[in-house]
């Protein structure tokens, strides 16, 4: 009787005494080919394999009984890839852009990965794609559609974690618009995340949720490639979904937020006898959203020679078309919201001396209230007549917030 080997499960063995004789000469015929069959012990051992059958040919040895050993081949068979994976989306929407970044988590419980599918929508453009073991990646057109195609050097027999990076282009707000959903082609079903977000001075709402739950914040998995590769939500408004299957479907409505400025202004008007030179000072409060450069209408004719402030990187001067003013604008060193203050000088560059002057028009652009105080003020010597004033008060040169030397006539507004 046959008998499986103790430490060798896949063997079997069998032992069988023969008649004593000085010569016995065995053969064992095998009706599979392929078999791993062996007889301890003897001499002379022949093989040979012929009509889908094994033989083998021995002398056994005078003194020891009939033995042999075989086992089957195991053929490797191929298994088919079972494999769940996690999507976790991160949503970025900016003026123009919506940035997609995608991180797909692989569970393999049969088979391997050396090849990873993608069904990509016709909006969004592949722009990185990042992992262990990336050999090429390719977008290409198929009848089913946009599919990209990732490469792998090493086949992944566990766990494995992909990143891409795309951009879909935005219209004109206000807008809707969809979300691109990329889906992956391989493994057995596919869960996960959506976070939606926007740093950027942007009304974001979600019309159209469908196959998503919407969840708290700290129930998004906060997943990352590597420790070097951060994936930030961006920090402004932001929704957080959860999905069980693919596809869903996300429709954003974007409109741009509307920054609210007030201003309190002082402004000096020095009559000297060979200029005429104007300081402005605002001071503004910017809420709602940031800004990123603040527009002040000025009168043509003078000559901008300072702008200054803690937020100024630069600033411009453009004529008003068909218009008889210009625009100073300031660029700032980054967006701004809260309290801050831009200070600049017009210069006539020439004697203003025995003509009459109007300065009119000189305020900030988009600004919901605006408050303050002009003063005029003139060097020794230098006679000025009784100024003529539309839509601001007179007051006291004594009562302005503001101490300003030798000043001879002030309003507010």
């Amino acid at each position: 009787r046959t008998r499986p080997e103790e430490n060798r499960p896949t063997w079997r063995h069998v032992s069988v005494p023969l008649p004593a004789a000085r010569v016995r000469q065995v053969s064992v015929e095998a009706d599979a080919a392929g078999l791993d069959l062996e007889l301890p012990g003897a001499l002379q051992v022949a093989r040979e394999e012929a009509a889908g059958k094994v033989t083998v040919r021995a002398v056994m040895r005078p003194d020891r009984p009939f033995a042999a050993r075989w086992q089957a081949h195991v053929r490797s068979v191929e298994s088919k890839l079972l494999a769940a994976s996690e999507l976790n989306l991160i949503l970025a929407v900016s003026p123009g852009t919506l940035r997609v970044d995608a991180l797909a988590s692989y569970a393999i419980s049969q088979g391997t990965l050396r090849e990873l599918r993608f069904s990509v929508p016709r909006e969004l453009s592949v722009t990185q794609v990042r992992g262990p073991f990336l050999q090429d990646w390719l977008v290409s057109d198929t009848p089913e559609g946009r599919t990209l195609t990732v490469r792998l050097s090493r086949e992944q027999e566990k766990q494995y974690r992909l990143q891409v990076l795309g951009e879909a282009p935005l219209g004109a707000f206000p807008a809707e618009a969809g979300v691109p959903v990329l889906q992956p082609l391989d493994g057995t079903r596919t869960d996960g995340f959506v976070a939606v977000a926007t740093e950027s001075a942007i009304q974001l709402q979600v019309r159209d949720a469908v196959g998503l739950v919407q969840v708290d914040p700290s129930a998004f998995p906060r997943v990352q490639l590597a420790e070097d590769q951060p994936r930030a939500v961006p920090a402004g408004k932001a929704f957080y979904y959860a999905f069980a299957a693919l596809p869903f479907r996300m429709t954003l409505a974007l409109a741009d937020i509307v920054p609210t400025l007030d201003t309190e202004a002082r402004m000096t008007l020095t009559v000297r006898d060979d200029d005429l030179v104007f300081d402005g000072a605002l001071e503004v409060d910017i809420r709602d959203a940031p800004v990123r450069a603040l527009q002040v209408t000025i009168p043509a004719g003078y000559l901008v020679s300072a702008v200054t402030g803690p937020a100024v990187a630069d600033h411009t001067v453009t004529d008003v078309p068909g218009g008889t003013g210009r625009i100073l604008t300031a660029e700032l060193r980054e967006p701004v919201i809260g309290r801050t203050v831009l200070e600049f000088r017009l210069e006539l560059g020439k004697s203003p001396l025995g003509a009459t002057h109007a300065l009119e028009g000189i305020g900030l652009k988009g600004v919901r209230t605006e408050r303050g105080y002009v003063v005029v003020v003139a060097d020794a010597g230098v006679l000025i007549e009784l100024p003529e004033a539309e839509n601001l008060r007179q007051v006291n040169t004594r009562s302005i917030p503001m101490r300003v030397a030798d000043a001879q006539y002030a309003w507010r507004f």
